[in-house]
């Protein structure tokens, strides 16, 4: 009995060290088994946690791509909406100009017979105003040529230079023929120094002749004495206003002396240059002082006769 208490006793006890032991291994491997379930927990967790952050990438990927996708659907949508309507509005442009068109041909067809009629007047009155135009320009242009064809003339008669008012005058007459040819015939002289008066020639005339006269009577190589032989004849003669026949000096001075007093200066300065010898150089300063005067007072008078025979065709014209 007692062996079979202690045998139930060593057999508590080796069954509570089983126990024991058996215990201590079931807590060492739960510890393992935990410990190792951690590790798989935690890189499961970041496994997770990696695939959470690759979906969400790949989410907005997607929700990005999406987005373009619309916003390109929609802009091409739009841009489609705006070309349809700028052809829509296009061809409504095309239908109002053709309308427009059509009605200004309808306008152009029955106002056509109106516009040429207008047309035809303004062509006459265009022809009208460059007429009168032309008229006034040429008329202004005559004008201001009588203009400086009178300062030549208050020159003229004054003896003062000519040149002023005869560049003035050229340059007014333009290209008239008439002022072309004849102005040329004014001596340069004339222009620089003017000419002698009608009257100062007038007044020299007599003392010329008379000198003529006595050179004539003066022999040649006399002296003094044939001075004075010269005098006495010319003073004991008596000359005839119709001794004018025949070539003689007295007879040509004569004839000179009758044109001068019929006012006819130019046929008296003909006559003078006819004399030759002492006679002829006598009067030589006057016939040229008296030729220059006679141009430039022709060359003028010529000017003047076309300035108001152009004046008098133009007021016919008009």
């Amino acid at each position: 009995m007692e062996f079979l208490r202690s045998s139930l006793g060593l057999h508590y006890v080796a069954t509570d060290t089983i126990a024991d032991a058996v215990g201590s291994a079931l807590v060492s491997k739960e510890k393992e088994m935990l410990s190792r379930f951690d590790e798989e927990k935690a890189a499961w967790t970041r496994r997770l946690d990696i695939i959470r952050d690759e979906h969400s990438k790949h989410v907005e990927s997607v929700a990005r791509q999406q987005a373009q996708a619309f916003k390109a659907e929609k802009k091409q949508a739009l841009v489609a909406q705006e070309d349809k309507l700028r052809e829509e509005a296009r061809k409504d442009r095309v239908k109002a100009v053709k309308a427009k068109e059509h009605e200004y041909n309808l306008e152009r067809v029955e106002r056509y017979g109106d516009i040429e009629e207008m047309r035809g007047r303004v062509g006459l009155f265009q022809k009208a105003l460059e007429g009168f135009s032309q008229y006034h320009q040429q008329s202004n242009q005559v004008h201001r040529m009588a203009v400086a064809a009178s300062l030549v003339a208050s020159s003229l008669n004054r003896s003062l230079p000519l040149s002023v008012p005869y560049v003035q005058l050229v340059k007014l007459a333009g290209d008239n023929e008439v002022v072309e040819t004849v102005l040329p015939t004014i001596e340069e002289k004339s222009l620089e120094r003017g000419v002698e008066t009608h009257a100062s020639l007038m007044q020299r005339f007599p003392k010329v002749v008379d000198a003529a006269r006595h050179a004539a009577l003066v022999p040649e190589d006399s002296g003094l004495w044939g001075e004075l032989l010269a005098m006495a004849t010319n003073f004991l003669t008596i000359r005839s206003v119709h001794s004018t026949q025949g070539d003689s000096v007295n007879s040509v001075l004569t004839r000179a002396e009758n044109c001068a007093r019929g006012g006819d200066v130019v046929a008296a300065i003909a006559e003078l240059e006819k004399l030759e010898g002492k006679p002829g150089q006598v009067v030589r300063s006057w016939v040229s002082d008296a030729r220059r005067r006679a141009t430039a007072q022709l060359a003028l008078d010529m000017v003047q006769a076309e300035a108001t025979a152009v004046s008098a065709s133009f007021a016919e014209g008009r």
